[in-house]
């Protein structure tokens, strides 16, 4: 439940900076940026927890312990990761209505346990969110959908597809909603050559964008 009003407040701040601050006249063109990020990582992990009552018996006048109890569990938790990248935004095709491109970006980023991820912190970490995408600057709100890759190197390096929605504010400020499309997951690997998923990554953020210049 805490997760789902995480992932609220992120949208309800997006909706109303986009309602108070969003201007549509402007067009698309080159330009430098810095951009700050405030994004909330979920983990999840699958583990073994020994759930028996630690009684023991006697065998052969030797005090034996029962055979623990295991039971599967799975632990979700919580990784605050705030991060800082320059960058530039190039349009490839552009026209008075809409245009596409990309927006290519390097940067660090922090990971700082909040709940059930004290093993993960990790202050400086390499982060290289890279877009492709479509503006439309004709009609009110000027916007653009992008569809992304993120690498970020940390403790437990991770891959993601990002998708994202992205509102142009004012003065070439823009504002980003932006959610992994993919878990990043690590497997457990055993000696009769299973695999089991381990540990997982997800996140949901906001990114604002202004001129570098």
């Amino acid at each position: 439940m805490e997760s789902k009003n995480m992932k609220k407040l992120i949208l309800y701040i997006f909706i109303l900076f986009v309602f108070l601050f969003q201007n549509a006249d402007a067009q698309d063109k080159f330009r430098f940026h810095f951009s700050a990020t405030y994004g909330m990582t979920y983990i999840k992990v699958n583990a073994t927890d020994d759930v028996g009552n630690g009684i023991t018996t006697m065998i052969d006048n030797n005090i034996v312990p029962i055979a623990p109890e295991l039971k599967k569990i799975t632990v979700k938790g919580k990784i605050a990761s705030p991060s800082v990248s320059i960058g530039f935004n190039l349009p490839i095709i552009k026209n008075n209505n809409w245009s596409a491109g990309v927006n290519v970006n390097v940067g660090l980023c922090s990971w700082i346990p909040v709940s059930n991820s004290e093993g993960l912190s990790s202050p400086i970490n390499i982060d290289l969110p890279q877009y492709i995408y479509y503006r439309n600057y004709k009609n009110k709100i000027d916007y653009s959908l992008m569809l992304g890759y993120r690498y970020t190197r940390s403790s437990l390096p991770t891959h993601h597809i990002l998708g994202a929605v992205e509102v142009h504010l004012r003065n070439d400020v823009y504002l980003r909603l932006y959610s992994t499309l993919n878990r990043y997951t690590y497997y457990s690997y055993y000696s009769n050559g299973e695999s089991k998923p381990f540990i997982s990554f997800s996140e949901i953020g906001l990114t604002l964008t202004m001129p570098l210049f």
